[in-house]
């Protein structure tokens, strides 16, 4: 038996996407025996995100809690977007009501395979891309707002998640030119994030209109692609917010 939500007597009630098995005795059942659920995580990861992003807003009084919301908002809502690609691999090649051609379901589901996602493993951006090839349907461009606000966040997400010691220098009498040239993801974000010119990474990057902007722009680039791909995820993906930046400074 599989999936949709009905009472047996005596066995209690069960979520949709579970199958079970049921002992029958006498024409009525007794018990269940197995319970198989699927498991899934995106939509999950993607709440999780925005909790964090609310409560980085609601933080600025407290430092340490709101650099610890940031960084959460920012790993939850990237690692939501690699939550929801190994989701579409399997929901599209084994729901039997997917729009998708059974060519496609064979290719993608050869692709899903650990040791065929290439180099790209290491960019879910880009193995969504890789998918909408698959299915004839339009990129999202590198170069676009889109597409190149959520690659910020993948860097900074990486930043967060693998560290390293750096020296920046935070202020200087005698600089020539603005601080914020001495850092990668620093000269990238001013323009997003508004930062002033002296910014560096972390304090003036880890902020909660940071943590804002990075969980919109995954979940933009998240609905650009569902809305390419012509296939629904199974659960909403309006954007959060109209990120402003400067909107909780």
């Amino acid at each position: 038996m599989t999936g949709k939500k009905r009472t047996v007597r005596g066995i209690p009630v069960l979520k949709s996407g579970d199958s079970f098995v049921v002992v029958m005795k006498d024409g009525h059942p007794t018990k269940i025996t197995k319970i198989e659920s699927e498991f899934r995580f995106a939509f999950t990861l993607k709440n999780a995100a925005r909790v964090m992003a609310k409560n980085a807003a609601a933080s600025l009084d407290q430092p340490y809690h709101a650099h610890a919301f940031v960084v959460g908002a920012v790993v939850l809502a990237y690692s939501s977007l690699e939550a929801a690609f190994d989701e579409f691999l399997h929901c599209t090649t084994t729901n039997c009501n997917s729009s998708l051609t059974e060519s496609q379901k064979a290719i993608i589901r050869t692709i899903g395979t650990e040791n065929l996602l290439g180099d790209e493993r290491g960019n879910v951006l880009a193995l969504f891309n890789m998918m909408l090839r698959i299915l004839g349907k339009s990129e999202i461009s590198p170069g676009t707002k889109v597409y190149d606000s959520a690659d910020l966040v993948r860097q900074l997400r990486n930043m967060c998640v693998h560290p390293k010691v750096e020296r920046v220098v935070t202020l200087d009498t005698d600089q020539v030119e603005p601080l914020s040239n001495q850092q990668r993801i620093v000269k990238k974000l001013r323009g997003v994030l508004r930062l002033h010119e002296d910014a560096t990474f972390p304090n003036d990057v880890i902020t909660a209109d940071c943590a804002h902007w990075a969980v919109n722009a995954c979940e933009e680039f998240f609905k650009e692609f569902t809305t390419n791909a012509g296939v629904a995820p199974g659960y909403v993906v309006e954007t959060l917010w109209g990120f402003t930046a400067g909107a909780n400074s």
